[in-house]
């Protein structure tokens, strides 16, 4: 469950394109039984699988045609899985039951796929051809097959179909390649083969008997060369070694493939005889086996199926096996009428495959009376495998599932054991292990295990004679044997080993981590050290820094007192000229104020024409952008104008559209009502019609019977054929009536017509007859004619209601998209114009306040030029006030505030 196989199919119906499933008529992968187990993998992708196919063919220049073919003869397989069959009655009589498919359509398909005719595909797989002796005269005959072997010989023509394909598939790759001319001149080759793996089922037949069969020759050689190989290395090496005893399956072997008694030897007896059954075989396999033989077995009770069963213990575990169809299945499994069927076949690639000696063999085989079955190709085959294997080096590699979840990093410890059991490796690990389990070369016991043995790993001149003088230094109980060029160890040995070193190497690391540990101790009071040192003189630095720096302030402040001392006398010294200073001081100040007055007006000047040209110049701006905004108001008053009407007109289409919508439905609805009628008068029709049939068929059989029996009852048929005519009449006014109620309908005209056709193929055929009711036959025929007639005449009309309808809608709907567009173009035309208002807006804003910064700025300038004015006015009168002071006699003279007063002698002016 979850697995699959035949993976092409898969890819196939999952990649190929339209146009190929159209060409090779491919069903979904649902429908077709030889893929309907698993349709899809999560982890695989088929559509990505059958793309890497078709690069592969190109890759290998496949021709077209050869492509063509390969998919048309997949495809055709497919198609002939889908392929059933039933057994019908046969119209001959005493001729048996008929196989016949259930679905001939399918048939034809895979008959044309691969270039054959569906009667002669039919008839190939319905029957058998037998060759009898008779008198010394050969005689052939054709034996129907019944539901079963039709269907096993679809499935046979199906497999050889698929193992030609295969086979073509191999041989042109190697041609390509070369390897083949490769190994014609090469005798050395390397060769990978997947061997089947053990099967036990809970139905096992012949397929698993092969299969198993097949790993018990292999389990055979398996041990053999384990055996064998332990026993040349043994001796290669010189070591002493005793016979191993281990588990042989030569008896299984024996029970299997044995000359005369053995199972497949048995089954081809039986299936030689034409009375031969499963339940012989089994009593013959019983009556060769001794008396309490543990291998085989049969178990009392049979299957639900009927076939009997037998048991055999195989050496993974006991097997029952199913054996009904064991006799069909070991027989040739493709008939010779098949092979020569598709050898003719029009595809001249897929006849290619079956050549005319092949099919010749293969006919002259199937006919013999001794012909080579199933089960012996397989022995021959394996006997070949076998004998290759032993002429060759063989390297096992086995491969264990760990989880049947198919998940990383978990592991199933009974499914594991299971598997390395059934697989054989538990056996092959105890002979492996019986006499010395463990081996090393010289070197590498030397390099492992040489530490432990001191200086006796030392003493030597070869790694032969070191190996063994360290050997006997660590073993000198024994338990062990030095070879040529390796060192073998008994069970337990190598443990024991393995443990020492490992408690020396833990000493090891003990001693090295004390050593690295005292190493970084000492390097980390070095450190310590250093830091220290670095520690204190930076310390003393601090201090001595500090100390400069008190003794610094010091001689600062002894300075500080000697210059305030200084400045005092040079003070004394300027009180005596401040009369001079103060002439110089009025002086200066009347120069300073007419210099003053000067710039003032100048200043005044400047700014006037400078102030002139900025509002000229805001002036300007201000106009303008008045303009731009007169011109924007009237753009967007066009603009909602415009949207305006065209909201009105969307509110129009919208509905229109409505009236379109609702007028839809009504003509939905009355085609609806339409249809509900027509199905009614439909069945009705048809139950009348088959009344009348019915009616018609039995009075046919009775006037057969009257006309056989006597001339006499010519009268009493005039009479009723009358009575007919008026039923006839009857059932054309009836007709007349329906064709009223036939005028409201309009979509099964098809169906009409098919009805039509029935009835006059029964009226044909009631003409061919004694005339029993001509009128009414030529008015039912009539009436159909004009029924039909008027059901194509409504189902034009309703279907030109619809086309107008649909008209007006999509005008509606081109109206409403063109309105749409204008609205969403003038939509951004006056966001656009939105956006360019809302920066003039924004350039508006920030010239403003850069203008209000200006005039921020400039009123700060006359505020501070005022308070200055006013400063130099205030000066101006205290210097007057104090001038008219000095000016009265008797007044004591005061000196005035001067500038100069704190200056030193030297910087007084002269």
């Amino acid at each position: 469950e979850g697995e699959r196989n035949y993976h092409i199919f898969y890819q196939l119906l999952a990649g190929a394109s339209a146009a190929e499933r159209q060409r090779w008529r491919l069903l979904p992968a649902a429908s077709a039984p030889y893929v309907s187990g698993c349709v899809s993998v999560p982890t695989l992708d088929d559509a990505a699988g059958y793309a890497e196919f078709c690069e592969a063919l190109g890759t290998f220049d496949a021709k077209a045609e050869e492509r063509e073919a390969l998919f048309l003869c997949l495809s055709a397989l497919l198609h002939l899985g889908d392929v059933d069959f039933s057994e019908a009655s046969s119209p001959v009589r005493g001729g048996g039951p008929q196989v016949v498919p259930v679905d001939p359509a399918r048939l034809q398909v895979a008959a044309e796929l691969l270039g054959l005719e569906p009667a002669a595909l039919l008839a190939a797989l319905t029957t058998r051809t037998v060759t009898a002796l008779a008198r010394g005269e050969s005689e052939s005959f054709s034996v129907r097959l019944d539901g079963a072997k039709t269907r096993h010989a679809r499935d046979n023509l199906a497999k050889a179909v698929y193992s030609a394909l295969f086979d073509w598939a191999v041989g042109f790759v190697n041609c390509k390649l070369g390897a083949l001319a490769a190994a014609a001149e090469r005798d050395c080759f390397i060769g990978i083969l997947d061997i089947f793996g053990f099967e036990a089922f809970e139905t096992n037949s012949f397929e698993q008997l092969c299969i198993n069969f097949a790993n018990e020759m292999l389990q055979a050689q398996f041990n053999a060369d384990t055996f064998r190989f332990q026993q040349a290395e043994y001796e290669a090496e010189g070591v002493p070694w005793q016979h191993i005893e281990y588990e042989d399956n030569t008896a299984i072997i024996e029970l299997l493939a044995a000359r005369r008694v053995g199972a497949f030897a048995l089954l081809d007896e039986e299936c030689r005889l034409q009375t031969g059954t499963a339940d012989s075989f089994i009593e013959k396999l019983a009556r060769s086996r001794p008396a309490g033989d543990e291998l085989f077995s049969v178990p009392k009770l049979k299957r639900a199926k009927g076939g009997a069963e037998f048991s055999i213990k195989h050496y993974a575990g006991l097997v029952t096996y199913e054996t009904s169809l064991f006799i069909v299945k070991n027989t040739d499994p493709l008939l010779p009428e098949l092979s020569e069927l598709i050898g003719n076949s029009e595809c001249a690639p897929l006849a290619a495959l079956f050549p005319p000696d092949a099919k010749k063999e293969s006919g002259a085989k199937s006919r013999a009376l001794f012909s080579t079955t199933v089960g012996t190709r397989f022995k021959e085959q394996l006997g070949s495998l076998m004998s290759a294997i032993q002429a060759t080096h063989v390297h096992y590699v086995r491969c264990v599932k760990p989880n049947p979840k198919s998940v990383s990093a978990e592991f199933d410890n009974a499914l594991v054991a299971e598997q390395l059991r059934c697989a054989g490796m538990l056996e092959a690990i105890r002979i492996s292990r019986a006499a010395y389990p463990h081996r090393l070369p010289c070197g590498a016991f030397l390099q492992l295990f040489g530490g432990l043995a001191g200086a006796a790993a030392a003493k030597g001149a070869t790694p032969v004679d070191r190996a063994g003088s360290a050997a006997a230094a660590l073993l000198p109980d024994g338990g062990y044997c030095v070879g040529k060029t390796k060192v073998f160890l008994r069970p337990g040995v190598m443990p024991r080993l393995e443990a020492r070193r490992t408690v020396r190497r833990a000493m090891a690391v003990i001693a090295l981590q004390t050593a690295f540990r005292g190493q970084r101790a000492r390097k980390a009071h070095k450190a310590t050290l250093r830091a220290t040192a670095a520690v204190q003189m930076a310390v003393r630095r601090w201090i001595a820094r500090r100390r400069a720096r008190i003794r610094w302030a010091a001689v600062l402040c002894v300075q500080r007192f000697c210059r305030g001392r200084l400045a005092r006398l040079r003070t004394k010294t300027l009180r005596r000229d401040r009369g001079v200073v103060l002439v110089q001081s009025v002086q200066r100040g009347r120069a300073a104020r007419r210099h003053f007055e000067r710039q003032r007006g100048a200043a005044v000047t400047i700014q006037a024409v400078a102030r002139r040209k900025r509002a000229s110049r805001v002036v300007k701006k201000a106009v303008e952008k008045a303009r731009v905004k007169r011109s924007y108001e009237g753009q967007i008053a066009e603009a909602r104008e415009r949207l305006r009407a065209e909201a009105e007109e969307k509110a129009s289409v919208e509905a229109e559209k409505a009236r379109l919508e609702s007028e839809r439905a009504q003509l939905e609805g009355k085609a609806s009502n339409l249809e509900e009628a027509l199905k009614a008068q439909k069945t009705e029709h048809a139950k009348e019609l088959s009344q009348l049939l019915d009616g018609q068929e039995k009075e046919l059989i009775t006037l057969r019977e009257q006309l056989d029996a006597t001339k006499a009852a010519l009268a009493a048929e005039g009479e009723r054929r009358g009575a007919e005519e008026r039923r006839a009449e009857g059932l054309a006014l009836q007709l007349n009536m329906e064709r009223a109620s036939h005028q409201k309908t309009g979509r099964a005209l098809e169906e009409e017509r098919a009805a039509a056709a029935s009835a006059r193929k029964q009226l044909s055929a009631a003409q061919q007859q004694p005339r029993d009711g001509p009128s009414a036959d030529v008015g039912r025929a009539e009436v159909s004619k004009e029924a039909a007639r008027q059901y194509e005449e409504k189902l034009e009309a309703l279907q030109a209601d619809v086309s107008t309808a649909q008209a007006r809608e999509t005008q509606a709907k081109s109206k409403l998209a063109h309105a749409t567009a204008e609205r969403q173009k003038d939509k951004a035309k006056l966001d656009r114009t939105l956006d360019s208002l809302r920066m003039k807006s924004a350039e508006w804003e920030s010239e403003r306040a850069e203008h209000r910064r200006l005039a921020e700025h400039l009123q700060g300038e006359v505020l501070k030029r005022d308070q200055w004015l006013k400063k130099a006015k205030d000066i101006i009168t205290e210097y007057q006030k104090r001038t008219l002071t000095m000016m009265q006699p008797g007044q004591p003279a005061v000196d005035p505030p001067s500038p100069y007063r704190n200056q030193t002698p030297r910087q007084t002016p002269r």
